[in-house]
């Protein structure tokens, strides 16, 4: 997949393409790409996506503790489709004046060379979200392209996939369900850091990771989890929260103790997989009172991983 950070620098084949956010990657947004896919490879064209970086809610309003996917990860998510072109645009306020007319005129047909647009019926899009698939349409004629439109996707009592639902379902600490609607597990992705070392002093050393103000926050506590470290993987707990007991972090950060490991992992890049939610984050009285709650965490966890 070639990634193109300048859509006027586009290659100037026709292809068929999708435009949005994309933020979590979920069951919606794949079967999306996937249609993008399939109906390139039907038509002989490249297939292409189109998204905005950073997240026009962040531009636009400032927006915290909302974001499911960063950058990279999206990347990752939509390369692992096999899509031909990933075409970046740099959002900011100027480009947040594009009207959806000249969207569709200079970014989709001028740049893009879009010949094929998969869409969905509630898309919306330019100054003020003023575009609609309405006006798609009606551009439809005169820049020679065509329209494959999409419902929604919908899953087990026909929940509609949507990343304001995961989002909801992460906060509350649904994370099975969030699992289901990505059609994966949640992963925070990140560098290892340095922490104050409290942990290994108590017994259950464990690996930090700082997560960005944008970033989904889910719900404090501890997770069963899974942490994936070039091609290995392990299982362990994950406590991600401003640890109350002993008032280290103003910031929530993630820790991790992994089970069976002792290796040096700082500075190294992790993917952590949230699996099932145990407790909620609490404050306790006391170091020992701490490890008797830990020690049984453990125990919980490792009968899930040794259920999987």
């Amino acid at each position: 997949m070639e990634v193109i950070y300048d859509y006027k620098e586009c290659k100037g084949k026709e292809v068929a393409l999708a435009f949005g956010n994309f933020d979590g990657i979920h069951l919606g947004h794949s079967h999306v790409i996937s249609t993008v896919k399939n109906l390139s490879i039907e038509r002989g064209i490249p297939s292409a996506i189109l998204t905005f970086e950073p997240h026009p809610a962040s531009v636009l309003f400032n927006r915290k503790n909302f974001r499911l996917t960063n950058v990279k990860q999206k990347v990752e998510f939509i390369k692992n489709h096999k899509i031909d072109y990933l075409y970046i645009i740099n959002f900011n306020q100027n480009f947040a004046k594009t009207t959806p007319e000249c969207f569709i005129q200079e970014v989709l047909v001028n740049s893009c060379q879009v010949k094929y647009i998969v869409t969905g019926h509630e898309c919306v899009f330019g100054y003020k979200r003023l575009g609609n698939l309405k006006l798609i349409k009606d551009f439809a004629a005169t820049c020679d392209y065509k329209i494959v439109e999409l419902n929604s996707l919908a899953i087990e009592d026909n929940t509609v996939c949507s990343s304001s639902l995961i989002r909801e379902c992460l906060t509350c600490g649904n994370i099975e369900f969030a699992n289901k609607l990505l059609g994966r597990p949640y992963c925070i992705s990140g560098t290892v850091v340095k922490g104050v070392g409290r942990g290994r002093k108590i017994g259950f050393p464990t690996i930090n990771l700082n997560i960005d103000d944008d970033m989904v926050k889910p719900k404090f506590g501890v997770y069963f989890a899974k942490v994936i470290q070039n091609n290995d993987h392990f299982y362990g707990l994950v406590n991600i929260g401003v640890r109350p007991t002993f008032e280290d972090f103003k910031k929530p950060i993630l820790e991790m103790y992994i089970f069976d490991f002792n290796y040096n992992l700082y500075d190294h890049l992790v993917k952590i997989e949230f699996l099932k939610f145990l407790r909620p984050e609490k404050k306790f009285f006391g170091t020992e009172e701490l490890i008797a709650q830990i020690r049984s965490d453990v125990i919980e966890a490792r009968k899930l991983k040794d259920c999987l």
